[in-house]
């Protein structure tokens, strides 16, 4: 009899280990799908490629102008990380401890052309911020330079975190600190940064449509156009933070961003401008800059906000995902201070020439996280 119990018991084990085994095995993957889905979303076709005004320089392939470029590196980016993007990124975010600091870099800066920034960046930063705020209680520091720092209290105020207080005080929550790095040389920049990340001793270095320089030293726009005489350095910030173990995640829709040295040879093949570059480097805009994960997304905001949804859903809150309504918010109140589309530079609520599609992508993703934390069943 005791030989018999001791039979239905050690069956009743393995029922119940097989049971829990399916369980997990549904729940991963759920969550790897649900990232599947994610991914294809924010690098689902957004805008033909840019051209120069110009027309064509010598010696550049007219092909590499084709609009599913982020595919190809998406496709690269997969290969080096093997999870799908966005998920592993929450996934690696869900792990960092209650109340430590996230920094975030993004800015794009131009005397002429973007005197206030352009409207691909912010909104991405301070989405997902939001929900590493709200959701896991994670303080979010936003660097960028001090010509911009207003756009990003506007965008921090518009999705519902202040960016002013009295910090004498202490921490407040539902917030976003603000603040801004000098444009200035290598060396300088390097003392800053180690000074930087002494005081902040972030847990993790979020770069959103920020720019890395090249194997030359240079920066540049996604036309091979020079533009490292006006913004900051801050992909020292990265590298520092790589070199002391804190994670980093770089998000961007060229190649020429933070990040994206991670698959540096395939952005030279793929990029209109990835190995020459219109500048007398001749560099390419390829960046060496690397990242622990990076994400290529049709916009760099888009990316964000891949992450964002995919932490909504990780933690079962939907409502850590923004929607069209607070989208649209947060174009229109850094438009009204003069941050320009990166695609026109017309200072209109739009990212990157894309039209109203950053309103529908939001509810979208928003739907979908919903729809995926709800269970359904039918009798037939």
């Amino acid at each position: 009899m005791q030989v018999v119990q001791k039979q239905l018991s050690g069956c009743s084990q393995l029922t119940a280990a097989k049971k829990k085994a399916e369980v997990f095995s549904e729940v991963e993957a759920a969550k790897y799908d649900f990232g599947v889905a994610v991914d294809r979303m924010v690098t689902s076709f957004a805008s033909p490629a840019i051209r120069p005004a110009k027309g064509l320089p010598r010696g550049i392939d007219a092909r590499r102008f084709r609009a599913g470029r982020i595919h190809m590196l998406y496709e690269a980016a997969m290969r080096t990380q093997g999870r799908p993007l966005c998920l592993a990124a929450a996934e690696r975010l869900l792990k960092l401890e209650k109340d430590s600091t996230v920094l975030f870099l993004t800015g794009v800066l131009h005397p002429v052309f973007f005197p206030k920034g352009e409207t691909d960046g912010p909104p991405g930063v301070v989405g997902l911020a939001r929900a590493l705020n709200l959701g896991l209680g994670l303080r979010p520091v936003i660097l960028s330079e001090a010509a911009t720092s207003d756009i990003m209290r506007q965008a921090s105020a518009s999705m519902g975190l202040s960016g002013r207080w009295d910090r004498k005080m202490g921490p407040r929550p539902r917030s976003a600190d603000v603040m801004s790095f000098p444009v200035t040389d290598v060396a300088t920049t390097q003392k800053e940064v180690k000074k930087l990340l002494d005081k902040l001793n972030p847990s993790a270095v979020v770069a959103i449509e920020r720019k890395g320089r090249n194997t030359k030293g240079e920066y540049h726009s996604v036309l091979g156009t020079p533009r490292g005489a006006f913004e900051a350095k801050l992909d020292y910030v990265t590298e520092e933070a790589n070199n002391r173990g804190i994670l980093t995640i770089g998000i961007g829709d060229n190649g020429n961003e933070i990040g994206f040295g991670n698959i540096i040879d395939d952005v030279k093949k793929i990029q209109m401008f990835g190995e020459l570059c219109q500048c007398p480097c001749k560099g390419g805009i390829a960046t060496v800059v690397k990242t622990d994960l990076l994400i290529p997304a049709s916009t760099s905001n888009w990316g964000a906000y891949g992450i964002e949804a995919c932490v909504a859903f990780l933690l079962g809150r939907g409502s850590l995902m923004h929607d069209s309504e607070v989208e649209k918010r947060v174009l229109e109140g850094i438009a009204n201070l003069g941050c320009g589309d990166g695609a026109t530079i017309e200072t209109t609520p739009t990212c990157d020439g894309t039209g109203k599609a950053s309103l529908y992508l939001v509810d979208f993703l928003k739907s979908l996280v919903d729809q995926n934390l709800e269970t359904k069943t039918r009798e037939f």
